[in-house]
């Protein structure tokens, strides 16, 4: 299933399916992100403060407090990204 191109993301992904979180949508082709992976649970902060960490230069988490839409935090890595709920 795993189709990232990212390593970083590709293993994180791995740790968060095998902890018990599950894929709520895979999402490509927008305009600034080749893929997004939505999981539905919150992310593992230890872990995703360990990979930024590790990779300051090539990672990046974000936050989105839109009022339109659930609250959502994850990581970019180049094009692609996994968030979950806040």
């Amino acid at each position: 299933m795993n189709k990232l191109k990212s390593s970083i993301l590709s293993h994180l992904l791995e740790e968060e399916l095998a902890g018990g979180n599950t894929i709520d949508k895979i999402e490509s082709g927008w305009s600034k992100m080749d893929t997004v992976i939505r999981l539905k649970k919150p992310l593992n902060q230890e872990a995703i403060k360990k990979l930024l960490d590790e990779n300051p230069l090539t990672l990046r988490s974000f936050t989105s407090n839109d009022p339109h839409y659930p609250k959502e935090s994850g990581l970019i890595h180049k094009r692609e990204s996994i968030v979950g709920p806040s």
